[in-house]
């Protein structure tokens, strides 16, 4: 696991340009989702993001998790689905936004 400090702005950039995946498509989903709903006065606001990944299974078993966890700022008190159509047509997990004790969770599984 890897913490860093960031402003809540730096964080959504991030994940709107894919924080650096291969395949982004699920991380820019969530940072477009987080760009509309946390007001810009909060975007200087700053946060310790600590991320977490795990994968386990083989072939069509195989399963991979990505978490986000920022502490410091917490929008919604809510959990909430982000939906796309594509997940919608051809299926899968939809990304997720989880309020904590201390901040939120962003995150999805596969």
């Amino acid at each position: 696991m890897e913490e860093k400090t960031m402003t809540l702005k730096e964080f959504i950039e991030k994940m709107c340009n894919g924080w650096g995946f291969a395949r982004p498509g699920r991380v820019i989903q969530i940072g477009k989702a987080l760009s509309k709903i946390i007001p810009e006065q909060d975007l200087n606001t700053v946060v310790k993001v600590k991320t977490e990944w795990s994968s386990s299974g083989y072939g069509r078993d195989f399963r991979y998790h990505y978490r986000w966890y920022v502490k410091g700022y917490k929008p919604f008190n809510e959990n909430a689905r982000i939906v796309d159509t594509q997940t919608l047509l051809f299926g899968g997990s939809f990304p997720f936004i989880h309020p904590t004790e201390d901040g939120f969770v962003v995150g999805y599984d596969k």
